[in-house]
């Protein structure tokens, strides 16, 4: 049996022959086997690694974070923001979460999306694409920030609000509940 990259499995059936089993003799059996995703992303080649450096937010430890390559406009050896764990930031592409920007809970910043300045992303919010989230803004609940979007200053986007094309999010605005704002400027 084969895992692929990029494959996030917690069970695999794995096919162990023909034979008799309680379906009569001729039906193939099968194995359960687990696949380690700790062991998976291990094999990866990992961008960057979580320091001792750590804040607490909210009753959470938060970890800041350090390249380990070059990638996009990171250099290895640079430190950059805080997450709770490997799972709010992806291994891969060029995202980055810089400065004192923090990301936490289930949110996860992945593709080429930045997180900067003070900005937080956090419950189950998703930045992705080519997204920026900067300032002190605030991504949470289940926003969407996503394609070329930028969210900034001290805008709040939450609920299931999307924010996505070339929009911009700027100032005190609040984009919330079931909002969409696409290819557009709000402040």
């Amino acid at each position: 049996m084969k895992v692929l990259a990029g494959m996030q499995v917690s069970t695999l059936m794995e096919p162990q022959g023909l034979g008799g089993n309680s379906y009569g003799s001729g039906i193939p059996t099968w194995k359960l086997v687990i696949v380690s995703p700790t062991l998976f992303f291990k094999r990866k080649k990992m961008k960057y690694k979580l320091t001792d450096g750590t804040i607490e937010l909210n009753g959470k430890t938060l970890f800041r974070i350090q390249a380990l390559k070059n990638f996009g406009n990171v250099k290895a050896g640079d430190l950059g923001g805080y997450i709770e764990s490997e799972k709010n930031l992806s291994q891969e592409n060029n995202c980055w979460v810089s400065d004192n920007a923090r990301v936490y809970g289930d949110a996860w910043v992945f593709d080429d999306a930045q997180v900067s300045d003070n900005a937080q992303v956090f419950n189950n919010a998703l930045v992705f694409g080519n997204a920026r989230v900067y300032g002190d803004a605030q991504v949470f609940n289940n926003a969407l920030v996503f394609s070329k979007a930028q969210v900034s200053d001290n805008a709040w986007v939450f609920g299931t609000a999307r924010v996505l094309g070339n929009a911009w999010a700027a100032g005190n605005t609040q984009v919330f509940g079931k909002a969409q704002l696409e290819n557009g400027y709000i402040e």
